[in-house]
């Protein structure tokens, strides 16, 4: 229903050139939101594209690939250059076109900035989703601002959200016995498409009280470590996401991690041999099944490994802070690693040392370096 309402505002639209600036905490479904819109307008338009940014990153280097994936998507071929010549080339590109883009997961001014071109054709539309209502005032969000019409992405109703938590635990209805402690854990998910879909992988298959209390105390925690995430409701988020992790033992938090660092973006195919390699002998597949079973762990159509920006964000979060894995949340007392990894800008991420929580003789056992066909990476 959000999205007929949607498209159909895009498409009484008067103005020669307008769209949508989507707004919710991260976890809502803005994505998919995003996608579905996309999906159900770009038949009408010659030249558009879609591009979802990293939350985490947006850095120049950053920038110029989602440039250049933007000249892909429209049309204009691949470019080469810095942020600037490649935003004016998109300017250049688009001007006086009528072009549908969708521009995923805006965190800052600067992306606006660069990203946007506000000189369309006659007919064009935009899609901006972003957790933010509204970016620091510049002239660039101005001209945004009067562009676009802003919409808060509506959460699930109680009815959809009991729906969708009981199809993740694998139920047609909740036991009598668990009735109360279910409505509980579904109002403390806020109507959160994300929170509902881990909250109920973590209960599959599972009918006793003490399993469904643990899940609702751990939506109730607020996890004072993962503030910097923003949103209250992101907060209560990861009281859930931690728990799911605790249940599944070390191995696949640790790959778990990897996926959030030096597995992100990787394949499949590639990442089951080293994690079998590295983890004596363990069976991979086993965990990352696990691992995607909770709604933790994604692959893409094709095979390669990801996760909600939501959860690569808790994940760096328990890497760099060793008072992540401190907590009462069930990760306490176990030591995850250090990883260095190399982001999109090209530099190395600073990380803890791994000599405060490893005895030295043992450090050595935990260095280790593999070759994937992208670069060089390290865990440590």
């Amino acid at each position: 229903a959000q999205k007929e309402k949607l498209l159909e505002k895009l498409r009484i639209c008067e103005e020669p050139t307008g769209g949508l600036w989507l707004y919710a905490p991260g976890g809502s479904g803005k994505t998919t939101l995003a996608r579905l819109l996309y999906n159900e307008l770009s038949p009408s338009f010659r030249h558009s594209a879609y591009v979802e940014l990293d939350f985490t990153d947006s850095s120049q280097q950053d920038l110029r690939k989602d440039l250049q994936a933007l000249l892909w998507g429209l049309g204009a071929g691949r470019h080469e250059g810095t942020v600037p010549g490649l935003s004016n080339q998109l300017r250049n590109y688009v001007a006086g076109k009528k072009v549908l883009l969708v521009i995923d997961n805006v965190s800052t001014g600067n992306q606006l900035k660069s990203l946007l071109p506000v000189e369309l054709g006659p007919g064009s539309r935009i899609i901006i989703t972003s957790r933010n209502k509204s970016m620091e005032a510049s002239e660039t969000w101005e001209q945004v601002n009067a562009l676009l019409l802003t919409h808060g992405v509506q959460l699930l109703d109680n009815a959809t959200s009991r729906q969708l938590f009981l199809s993740r635990a694998g139920l047609g209805s909740v036991p009598r016995h668990l009735e109360g402690t279910a409505t509980e854990i579904i109002e403390l998910c806020s109507g959160l498409p994300l929170a509902l879909r881990i909250a109920g992988a973590a209960l599959r298959r599972k009918t006793e009280e003490r399993a469904w209390k643990a899940v609702q105390s751990a939506l109730e925690i607020k996890a004072r470590v993962f503030k910097e995430i923003g949103f209250d409701t992101e907060n209560r988020l990861c009281g859930i996401i931690s728990h799911s992790l605790a249940d599944l033992g070390v191995e696949a938090v640790n790959m778990f991690l990897d996926v959030a660092t030096v597995m992100a973006g990787e394949s499949k195919d590639i990442a089951v041999p080293v994690w079998t390699a590295w983890h004596w002998g363990i069976d991979a597949t086993f965990h990352l099944d696990s691992l995607e079973e909770r709604c933790l762990v994604t692959t893409d159509s094709a095979g390669c490994l990801g996760m909600h920006p939501v959860l690569a964000a808790l994940a760096h979060n328990i890497i760099l802070d060793q008072h992540h894995n401190m907590t009462s949340d069930g990760l306490q007392g176990k030591h995850y690693g250090s990883r260095v990894w190399v982001n999109k800008a090209g530099r190395a991420e600073s990380v803890r040392q791994v000599s405060s929580l490893l005895p030295a003789a043992a450090t050595d056992w935990f260095c280790r370096c593999w070759l994937l066909p992208s670069q060089a990476r390290w865990v440590v």
